[in-house]
């Protein structure tokens, strides 16, 4: 297997880049990506949960106003509030394709605490509607599962919470300290 250190913390590997190199021709047929693209810093972004520790790896191969498709490397739940619930939705609406892995999520709507927990496997879609508020709670092979997400134009900031006592939405709140333990956790990104 060959490997390849794109941060301190990220390591990807050449079946990581094979799965993504053989799904690109079904759900993104007009991109196409290099391995020196794949294990380009700049490309990738470890994504920190509240105590600066990566969850998941997004490798952006489009970002435009219409659509934007990444993969994205699971390492751990997207428990943005530690162990309390704290789902959100987004901007866009998204299919996200599970090329190897699984994940759970668990899915609420608004006006209701009641969720419905749905189990993602390799070969499924998960499709991400805007109205859909979410938490992807368990990850089956940290560091293998994989899902190449791609989304339609999105609204910037137009996404938030719920508030599972009230069932209301909740605004999205700036997180004042993300980009600071995004910066320390991709130094090579962000370097000059």
């Amino acid at each position: 297997m060959i490997t390849a250190e794109v941060e301190p913390e990220l390591i990807v590997n050449d079946a990581q880049f094979g799965q993504l190199e053989a799904a690109l021709p079904l759900y993104a047929p007009d991109l196409a990506v290099t391995w020196e693209e794949f294990i380009n810093p700049k490309k990738w972004m470890l994504v920190p949960d509240p105590e600066c520790v990566g969850y998941k790896a997004e490798f952006v191969l489009l970002r435009a106003d219409d659509r934007t498709v990444k993969l994205n490397i699971w390492f751990a739940p997207d428990l943005r509030d530690g162990e309390s619930p704290k789902p959100h939705s987004h901007p866009c609406d998204f299919s996200a394709y599970v090329l190897a892995g699984g994940y759970s999520e668990e899915r609420y709507e608004l006006g209701s605490a009641d969720s419905l927990r749905i189990n993602h496997q390799a070969g499924e879609m998960n499709h991400i509607p805007l109205t859909t508020y979410h938490e992807v709670t368990e990850v089956d092979a940290p560091g293998e599962t994989l899902s190449l997400m791609v989304c339609g134009p999105g609204v910037q900031g137009d996404w938030g919470y719920i508030d599972l006592h009230t069932g209301q939405k909740l605004p999205q709140i700036k997180d004042p300290d993300f980009m600071a333990r995004a910066k320390q956790l991709n130094p090579r990104k962000f370097a000059s």
